[in-house]
C-alpha cells in the first residue's frame, strides 16, 4: 500500500529562476544541493540517454522531517533538456502538482507583491 507520495521530478531550464520561484514564492525549504560537473556514464546508460550524463539540481522539502515530499529541481547539463513545457493539461505526462494553501487569494497577492 501507497503511504505517501516520496518525491516529484521537475526537470528546467534555467535552475536559478525556477529556485528562486519554488524556494521564495512557494516556500519550499532547500534540503540539499544535487548533481554536479562530473560526467557520470551509468547515469546516462540509466537514463537512456546513450552518453554520460550531467545534471545540477536541488531537493527541495515540501513539509517536515521524514514526512516530507520532496521535490527534485534538476536541469539536465548533458544531454541538455529539450522541448517546451506543455500547451496543455491533456498534454501526456505530468501536466501539474497540485500544492495546497491556507489562502490562495493571500498567496497570490504576496506573489504580486
Amino acid at each position: 500500500m501507497i503511504k505517501r507520495m516520496l518525491h516529484a521530478n521537475v526537470v528546467v531550464r534555467d535552475l536559478e529562476r525556477s529556485l528562486r520561484f519554488y524556494r521564495d514564492v512557494l516556500r519550499l525549504r532547500v534540503l540539499s544541493e544535487i548533481g554536479g560537473d562530473a560526467e557520470d556514464p551509468a547515469l546516462g546508460t540509466a537514463m537512456g540517454f546513450g552518453v554520460p550524463a550531467t545534471y545540477r539540481g536541488y531537493l527541495l522539502g515540501l513539509g517536515k522531517g521524514h514526512e516530507a515530499t520532496m521535490i527534485d529541481l534538476l536541469q539536465w547539463m548533458r544531454p541538455a533538456a529539450h522541448g517546451d513545457p506543455y500547451d496543455s493539461v491533456n498534454h501526456v505526462g505530468i501536466a501539474r502538482i497540485a500544492l495546497e494553501v491556507d489562502d490562495v487569494d493571500k498567496e497570490y497577492e504576496d506573489l504580486r507583491g
